[in-house]
């Protein structure tokens, strides 16, 4: 196994293209990692229907799926439908 040292040093004698491609990898492991404790960590917020706000929810999500394969959409996708919420009566 390398270790941190070696690794940084193997850096150094990368193109920038390179580079640029290493970046980018971590980058979608950092984002991945980060999915991955929300998934398994965040306790689930009591959700409202009809609360919804495209406009933030857009933004919040813009490039979410850049760099990430079709099983890890899925993944992700499957685990944000699982549960149905259903419209609560005009009389509460």
């Amino acid at each position: 196994m390398v270790n941190l040292q070696e690794m940084k040093k193997a850096v150094d004698t990368l193109s920038p293209a390179e580079r640029d491609e290493l970046r980018e990898y971590l980058e979608q492991q950092t984002l991945r990692h980060e999915i991955e404790v929300l998934l398994t960590k965040e306790p689930a917020q009591p959700l409202q229907a009809g609360t919804l706000n495209m406009d933030q929810l857009l933004k919040a999500t813009e490039g979410m799926w850049d760099g990430l394969d079709e099983a890890e959409i899925e993944t992700i996708v499957a685990a944000m439908t699982e549960k149905n919420i259903k419209p609560e009566s005009a009389n509460g």
